[in-house]
């Protein structure tokens, strides 16, 4: 096998799906009762599943084996150049690991903050726009950095993660409007609803 490393897409995918879970049980203890979320998962596709905690979805796991399949089926008949094949991987592979880094710093935060509790006081309550706009924030530092590794080494793999972080980054955006969207829609029916005779 030529790339046997794009074996790490799916071990990323799968991470990232699974301590989205395990963060979001942990949300329920005490971690909660000093920072609320509107809702714990940012991609609306796995909203539901991660809200009802669960472990398995068929949903993801056919999405992580599909796009596996497709990948390694497209790397390994030879039809694209290695330059291509290396700005690919960059793209996948440095995505998810934001992620997981991102859900691994939530979950340290989190299980330190249930051991002591005395350490943190009062209460934040965080709208689900607040958190789209955080880890958006947060990806553009995580695309500042690649830029700047990418103007002193610029390999197809730095160069395919830069790509990556910046298509990520506009996924957000694009959450950002859809949830502005249904907000609006939500706040329309409620006018709907108030002006109604009784």
């Amino acid at each position: 096998m030529k790339h046997p490393e794009i074996f790490l897409l799916p071990a990323l995918m799968l991470a990232d799906y699974f301590l989205t879970v395990y963060s979001a049980i942990l949300l329920e203890r005490k971690y909660q009762d000093f920072f609320k979320v509107d809702q714990h998962e940012l991609n609306p596709a796995f909203q539901n599943a991660i809200a009802n905690k669960k472990w398995f979805n068929t949903k993801h796991l056919s999405t992580t084996v599909l796009f596996t399949a497709s990948f390694v089926f497209l790397f390994e008949i030879d039809l694209l150049p290695d330059v291509l094949v290396e700005g690919i991987m960059g793209a996948l592979l440095i995505i998810y690991a934001i992620v997981v880094r991102r859900h691994l710093i939530n979950i340290l935060l989190a299980r330190w903050i249930i051991r002591n509790p005395t350490d943190v006081s009062g209460a934040v309550t965080m709208s689900h726009r607040y958190s789209l706009n955080s880890s958006l924030f947060s990806g553009i530092g995580d695309l500042l950095l690649i830029a700047f590794l990418v103007i002193f080494n610029p390999t197809p793999f730095l160069v395919g993660s830069l790509i990556g972080s910046g298509w990520f980054g506009f996924y957000h955006l694009v959450w950002i409007d859809k949830h502005k969207r249904a907000v609006a829609k939500q706040k329309q029916a409620e006018d709907a609803s108030s002006s109604e005779p009784a």
